[in-house]
C-alpha cells in the first residue's frame, strides 16, 4: 500500500504547481481544509484504526520530510490523537 501512496503523492507533486504540502490525520476533511487554509486536501488513505493511520502517516512524513515543499516541521510530526471514528490520512496542498 505504501508504494502506491508514494506514487500518488509524487504524481501530485509533479503535475501541479505546489508551493507546499503537509501530511496529517483527521476525521473531518472539510474542517481540516478550512483550518489549514490550504488550496486542496487530498484524502490519501481511510482507516478504521488509529494505530495503522499513525504508522502510515509517520512513514509518509519520513519519506517526504526532506522534500523542499514539505511543510511538516519534523520527521516525527505525525500521530495526532483522534477519536475512534474513521480516520483519514491526508495531504494538504498549497499551490504556487
Amino acid at each position: 500500500m505504501l508504494p502506491t501512496l508514494v506514487e500518488l503523492i509524487l504524481d501530485i507533486i509533479e503535475k501541479q504547481e505546489i508551493n507546499g504540502f503537509y501530511f496529517g490525520l483527521t476525521n473531518d476533511l472539510t474542517a481540516t481544509k478550512s483550518k489549514l487554509n490550504c488550496d486542496d486536501i487530498v484524502p490519501l488513505y481511510e482507516t478504521s484504526g488509529t494505530d495503522n493511520a499513525v504508522t502510515v502517516e509517520n512513514s509518509l512524513i519520513k519519506l517526504f520530510f526532506n522534500h523542499p515543499s514539505c511543510s511538516n516541521v519534523s520527521d516525527q510530526d505525525g500521530g495526532a490523537t483522534l477519536d475512534e471514528h474513521v480516520k483519514y490520512i491526508y495531504m494538504a496542498v498549497w499551490h504556487g
